[in-house]
């Protein structure tokens, strides 16, 4: 069931396999897909829907897996090559 998440200022849908979280203007915001024995997949995304980050975890809370971030334009990324966009 959908529903309004005050302390995130937009709407939520929360179940044993995903949680979704939407703007208050309905753009998808971030998603975390459990994986099973409390490892989990987070993903955010920009204000187009475009996927912002992805990084796993382990259940202890460890980065676990793949890992992919992107530097919307013309934000400054953190790299002194200006042409680095994504790792």
């Amino acid at each position: 069931m959908i529903g309004f998440d005050e302390s995130r200022g937009g709407w939520a849908l929360r179940s044993r396999e995903l949680d979704r979280s939407w703007s208050e203007d309905g753009q998808l915001t971030e998603e975390i897909a459990y994986t099973g024995g409390g490892a989990r997949v987070v993903r955010s995304f920009d204000a187009t829907g475009r996927l912002l980050q992805e990084c796993g975890f382990a259940a202890d809370d460890q980065p676990d897996g793949t890992f992919y971030r992107r530097f919307p334009d013309p934000e400054p990324g953190p790299y002194a090559d200006a042409r680095i966009r994504q790792e």
